[in-house]
């Protein structure tokens, strides 16, 4: 009887660390506005999950967000990077193609 309860609680112990490993990263909270004002063109990101996320050229930012984001210049978060600070109005940061949410 031991026996089956030691298995048991093992397999509950190893079905919950499978379920941490499941579980989604927790997004930002708040909102994320990127302008290109040469042409006017915004884009906006609610509750931005957490990674790299193209989003079109842009050159000013508000991060409204509960998280410093980093934007850079190339569309895959490597090249020329500038971090935004949360709760700040709109940044001019330069010609921008995307941005990353930290998890």
């Amino acid at each position: 009887m031991k026996s089956g309860k030691r298995l048991g609680a093992i397999m509950l112990a190893a079905v919950g660390s499978l379920a941490f490993l499941a579980a989604p990263a927790e997004a930002a909270r708040g909102n994320v506005l990127f302008t290109n004002s040469a042409t006017g063109l915004t884009t906006f990101i609610a509750d931005p999950p957490p990674g790299c996320h193209r989003t079109g050229e842009f050159d000013t930012v508000r991060n409204s967000t509960d998280v410093a984001i980093v934007v850079h210049q190339d569309a895959y978060c490597r090249v020329g990077s500038v971090v935004v600070q949360p709760g700040t109005t709109q940044v001019q940061v330069g010609a921008r193609l995307s941005v990353v949410i930290p998890r």
